[in-house]
């Protein structure tokens, strides 16, 4: 998936803000501490269990559920493992939800 058309880039903004939503609320940090391109999920004090409930909200608020997600989730897993940032954890899905449909 190419992220060059304004609609792309637009729905990864989206997907973006809803992942460092997500982050702020399970590491309890304000969301302006977090740069989606900069910001080391581990460096703000994640770790594993919050690694698994923040990619379970971020499958449920993109209505992807459990059962359909669990290729997804390991795949998001792996991404945040080699790039903790929340930007890419946004392009990882939508890059995959693409795939997948």
């Amino acid at each position: 998936m190419s992220f060059d058309d304004a609609s792309t880039q637009a729905r990864l903004e989206e997907v973006t803000d809803m992942v460092v939503d997500i982050w702020a609320d399970v590491l309890e940090i304000d969301r302006s501490t977090i740069d989606p391109r900069e910001s080391d999920f581990f460096a703000l004090g994640g770790y594993s269990l919050l690694i698994l409930q923040s990619i379970s909200r971020l499958l449920a608020g993109q209505g992807i559920g459990e059962e359909d997600g669990q290729e997804l989730e390991g795949l998001l897993l792996n991404e945040l493992f080699e790039n903790p940032t929340a930007a890419a954890q946004a392009e990882c899905l939508l890059r995959n939800i693409s795939i997948q449909a």
